[in-house]
């Protein structure tokens, strides 16, 4: 990733800071390099969260559904980025009665639109939101 070897140097950490580093690590973030890289970046960026941006299912691009390409370039930008890798499932929608739902129960939700992916990069997790049936 880096073209020359880089020392980076911390002073005057607390003992909580130093204990968050050794349970979490370091992470760096590669910023833009050179300026003719910048545009390419700036689309590459976009195509995470353009789509399905509207309230209308089935109007193309707009419309409130992923398209395929965007639910893609979201799960490459997760293994990428973290490791995980998002297996496909055949059945993600499930019809469920009353007896089946109960009060308490927990349900994590992952929308590929870009926003889930940056919240799973984040915090590591793997739902972008979540909510508890009452």
């Amino acid at each position: 990733m880096f073209r020359k070897h880089t020392r980076v140097t911390w002073r005057h950490l607390t003992e909580r800071q130093i204990a968050n580093i050794q349970t979490f690590g370091v992470h760096i973030f590669r910023l833009c390099d050179k300026v003719v890289h910048f545009l390419p970046d700036l689309i590459k960026t976009a195509e995470l969260f353009v789509g399905g941006i509207g309230s209308k299912p089935y109007i193309p691009f707009f419309g409130s559904k992923t398209p395929m390409y965007q639910q893609r370039l979201n799960v490459k930008f997760i293994e990428d980025g973290t490791g995980y890798r998002w297996k496909p499932r055949k059945h993600v929608f499930q019809n469920l009665s009353d007896d089946e739902v109960q009060a308490g129960d927990f349900l994590a939700i992952t929308r590929f639109d870009g926003l889930d992916q940056i919240i799973n990069f984040g915090t590591g997790s793997h739902s972008g939101h979540s909510a508890v049936i009452l």
